[in-house]
């Protein structure tokens, strides 16, 4: 169930593309929304310490596969999880990019 409360409503790239190239305009309707996610802003004065963190949370995942000798893992999980780090590292350093930045609202 998505979260009504929230202040963004959010939904898969493929999924909304999807239904843009076949929706009827004329009738009101839209994809369904995704209730496991939240958003944080590039602005938000907290967002590059918050990418990082997660960043370097799969990061460390990543060093305890391989300090565990997960040898038949290691290259799977490492293929699945790089890209992850990688992707929120990119995401902080575009965060502290970002100018005019703004302390987090509720609303």
């Amino acid at each position: 169930m998505p979260d009504t409360e929230g202040k963004y409503v959010v939904f898969k790239r493929k999924e909304f593309d999807a239904w843009y190239e076949e929706a009827d305009l004329s009738v009101p309707s839209l994809p369904r929304p995704l209730a496991d996610c939240v958003v944080i802003r590039h602005d938000d004065m907290f967002a590059a310490t918050a990418f990082y963190a997660y960043a370097g949370t799969v990061q460390s995942a990543i060093e305890v596969l391989e300090a565990l000798g997960a040898v038949e893992a290691r290259g799977e999980w490492e293929k699945m999880l790089r890209p992850v780090a990688d992707f929120f590292t990119a995401q902080a350093e575009r965060a502290e990019l970002t100018p005019n930045k703004h302390l987090p609202k509720g609303d």
